[in-house]
């Protein structure tokens, strides 16, 4: 009997058979792909907490489970403020979009302008109804999403030990101190990176308070929590919250202070935050310069979105450590 492969060496065809069963499971579970990646950069950052409680005798299923469980807490600590914060004040948005008159002159260094307001007011309500009903339909979804991040979470813990095994089986004795430097880089970043987002995420909320506050905003503490929260959205962040109560002051009335809270908002809530604080915490905890985060962030962020914030810069973190290997051994 004649074989298909003949001589061929088994590590080769092993090799390929690898090759194959990842393409097609990243094809098969395209659809989680991100969220599994996701889990990963998290995985990441609670393994310190995790080695911890082993340290501390309790079992490999417990420590797992807590630091699972503390990942949970984390993000619905971080998501739950918005989410009360916006349907507890619903009605104040509902009642302003109802009471607007249908156009507006106001006064301007002598040159009165007239605004109207039917076409923009019909136009807010038709996003709003169509950002609930898609939100809406976007639960189970996002639910099912959720559930399968904490389920991804619990089992890279979990086996962390025998993943480690697993990978450090499949190369040389001689890539063990490679293979470690590359998991104490992406360790490092991880962490580091979202330790740049909190940390950004709760600079921007004490920069809030006392921005809305004189201001004269009454729910100053509500909106520097909105603001803090919507730094967690990458481009977009603060600026939103900003650039809807500057067009809300103008369609009262009020131009110039309108135009002073976008001027001083976009300033000190987007500008501030995003264009120096943020580098700076990035060259300090992720140990990337400037303009590597920028590079690594916004290419991220264009390339697979939000996720990218954080894939993004550690993805070039990689480059650059794999750069600096091939430069010490050649």
């Amino acid at each position: 009997m004649t074989r298909i492969f003949g001589e061929t060496p088994r590590k080769i065809l092993l090799l390929a058979a690898l090759v194959l069963a990842v393409f097609f499971t990243l094809w098969v579970f395209s659809a989680v792909v991100w969220t599994f990646v996701f889990a990963v950069t998290i995985v990441y950052t609670l393994y310190p907490l995790y080695q911890a409680l082993r340290r501390r005798g309790i079992s490999e299923f417990l420590s797992s489970i807590i630091s699972t469980f503390m990942s949970f807490l984390a993000i619905l600590l971080l998501a739950a403020p918005f989410f009360i914060v916006i349907y507890t004040r619903r009605d104040v948005l509902f009642d302003f979009l109802r009471d607007v008159p249908e156009s507006f002159t106001f006064d301007v260094l002598g040159f009165e302008f007239t605004v109207e307001t039917v076409m923009l007011v019909e136009l807010s309500r038709e996003y709003i109804t169509e950002t609930a009903i898609e939100v809406a339909q976007a639960t189970p979804a996002i639910v099912l999403q959720f559930f399968l991040l904490i389920v991804f979470i619990y089992a890279l813990l979990y086996k962390s030990r025998a993943i480690s095994e697993l990978v450090l089986g499949m190369f040389p004795e001689s890539f063990e101190e490679i293979l470690q430097g590359y998991n104490d880089k992406i360790k490092y970043t991880t962490i580091g990176l979202y330790v740049v987002q909190l940390s950004t995420g709760v600079l921007t909320f004490l920069i809030g308070l006392p921005f809305f506050y004189f201001l004269g905003y009454d729910p100053f503490i509500s909106l520097a929590l909105i603001a803090g929260i919507l730094q967690f959205i990458p481009v977009i962040g603060p600026s939103i919250l900003v650039i809807a109560l500057a067009l809300f002051e103008i369609l009262v009335g009020e131009f110039i202070f309108g135009v002073t809270v976008l001027a001083t908002g976009l300033l000190f809530l987007s500008g501030l935050p995003d264009l120096l604080l943020r580098p700076y915490l990035a060259d300090i905890e992720t140990g990337l310069s400037p303009s590597q985060y920028f590079i690594g962030f916004i290419g991220g962020l264009v390339t697979i979105g939000a996720l990218g914030i954080i894939v993004g810069p550690l993805v070039l973190a990689i480059l650059i450590k794999t750069a600096d290997i091939m430069s010490d051994r050649t």
